[in-house]
């Protein structure tokens, strides 16, 4: 058995982050095991242990990425509208569009995360990352620079 580079670990725990970013927002926390979430992208459950403490560790890790890509949506709405009132309006329309709706897996952290955040009762870990990664949260703490909630002009 040869060991991977250093390089190819990291690699291989990117590409599990982010298929497990979609697939906890497609089938829930309890809707994927570890074995097909490894399988989905090539590896052996072996190689999951080697980069993640736990289950619950790779669903926080996955919760911060998808909030992340969130992130990077909600700038390139701003940088490909002009302003932030034009961007709200076009970001609403693709939040409502069947587009966002049948596609859950890429689809907003908020609600792909918030049942299991509800109703998992051994999502320590998983609900203290959600809860600094939700964006009202990080509103509230001051994280952002310029709120989506509300309007930009009075």
């Amino acid at each position: 058995m040869s060991r991977v580079s250093q390089a190819q670990a990291t690699e291989n725990r990117r590409r599990a982050v982010a298929a497990a970013s979609q697939l906890f927002r497609e089938r829930g926390m309890n809707g994927i095991s570890v074995a097909d979430l490894m399988k989905s992208i090539g590896l052996t459950t072996g190689g999951f242990y080697k980069q993640f403490a736990s289950k619950e560790a790779l669903i926080a890790e996955a919760a911060q990425a998808a909030f992340g890509d969130l992130d990077v949506l909600l700038a390139s709405f701003d940088t490909d509208h002009g302003d932030h009132d034009t961007a709200r309006g076009a970001l609403v329309d693709f939040y409502l569009s069947a587009e966002h709706r049948d596609q859950p897996g890429t689809g907003c952290p908020t609600a792909g995360f918030a049942g299991d955040m509800a109703r998992e009762p051994t999502a320590g870990e998983v609900r203290e990352t959600y809860a600094a990664c939700w964006p009202g949260a990080r509103r509230a703490q001051n994280c952002r620079n310029r709120s989506w909630s509300r309007p930009t002009k009075p």
